[in-house]
């Protein structure tokens, strides 16, 4: 890196604060991954989202009538389910749409939101494990021109540059993927170096992006 070394504190995270970053590195990560083993499939992905986006004003009253269609479904649903359920024999047409507009409804309330979800639940976890792991100890991050190292855990533990899959930045963060394993540093750490630098040395390194 130029000859050029960079040091971090490390320091317990802000769990409540950042766990939203940490959920977008990790989607970025998946969709890295996803991109070398399926370029074909990214390319078509790409040509759709290269069509203007609707305003964002006119996307949330496209999400609020989402949700309002779903409550729908949801109370007609069981408005029909019930008596149904009740009496199969003599209602099996109520019966059968009832379950179909619950299933509807709890969909349109449910949709873009599961996979949202479970990734800022995962970010969180990720969090408090790391959180834990530094607990009385002095870790350092350290990016040498050869290698990437981790002090004050015994043992050093050394990365080569060449097992990094990826290097992510969100607004305070810099996530490093290497061998199916992250490291999460705060910018607000760094001791020695600046980050314009760290960036453009990361950049010759690995696969960079911002997010």
């Amino acid at each position: 890196m130029a000859d050029k070394n960079f040091i971090f504190s490390m320091k317990p995270y802000d769990v409540n604060t950042l766990f939203p970053q940490v959920a977008q590195i990790l989607q970025k990560r998946v969709e890295i991954a996803s991109r070398k083993k399926l370029p074909g499939l990214w390319k078509i992905t790409d040509k759709l989202n290269a069509v203007p986006r609707a305003p964002e004003a006119e996307l949330k009253r496209r999400k609020e009538r989402q949700r309002r269609w779903g409550g729908l479904f949801l109370v007609m649903g069981i408005f029909l389910f019930v008596p149904g359920i009740m009496k199969p024999q003599e209602l099996p047409v109520p019966l059968v749409a009832g379950f179909l507009a619950i299933v509807l409804g709890i969909l349109y309330l449910r949709k873009g939101d599961r996979k949202k979800k479970t990734l800022e639940k995962k970010a969180k976890q990720l969090l408090e494990k790391l959180n834990a792991s530094m607990e009385g100890q002095k870790l350092r991050l350290i990016f040498y021109d050869t290698e990437l190292a981790i002090t004050g855990v015994g043992d050093d533990k050394k990365i080569s540059y060449a097992n990094m899959e990826c290097a992510l930045e969100t607004k305070d963060l810099f996530g490093i993927i290497y061998d199916n394993q992250i490291i999460i540093v705060q910018k607000q750490e760094l001791l020695l170096g600046n980050a314009e630098d760290l960036i453009k040395a990361l950049k010759e390194k690995t696969t960079y992006e911002k997010i």
